[in-house]
């Protein structure tokens, strides 16, 4: 019982049954705010592409506020995979191109990094 309910007793009042809160109630309530965080994600990752042919890098992010990326490989001179603990759990990171000219390129939040990033190196060496 808790503190409230014992401070709020009068003289010879007595507790005959105790009830409990179910979860349940808030479970609808749990689930529409883990909805507002996954339905953005999923919208940006259904939206989301990127592709390596054999010449370039095409890709896009974003529905509203797009951002394309089109990198020739060529022009790439040396690629970097950054992760975190959960993108080492979750096999997720982010890919860091640098370019001729000292120029960097960021994908975020690449499935995967370290396979894109070998497939990414076979193509360029084999061409």
């Amino acid at each position: 019982m808790g503190n409230y309910v014992n401070s709020s007793l009068v003289d010879n009042e007595r507790v005959i049954y105790e009830g409990s809160f179910a979860l349940w109630d808030n479970f609808l309530w749990i689930l529409i705010s883990l909805g507002l965080f996954i339905i953005p994600i999923y919208i940006y990752q259904k939206f989301s592409e990127i592709v390596l042919t054999n010449f370039r890098i095409v890709g896009k992010t974003g529905i509203i506020r797009r951002k394309t990326y089109d990198y020739g490989l060529l022009r790439i001179e040396s690629i970097h995979v950054k992760q975190t603990i959960l993108g080492r759990i979750f096999d997720y990171g982010d890919i860091v191109i640098t370019g001729a000219g000292n120029s960097t390129y960021l994908i975020p939040a690449i499935k995967s990094p370290e396979k894109f990033k070998t497939q990414l190196n076979t193509i360029k060496y084999n061409n």
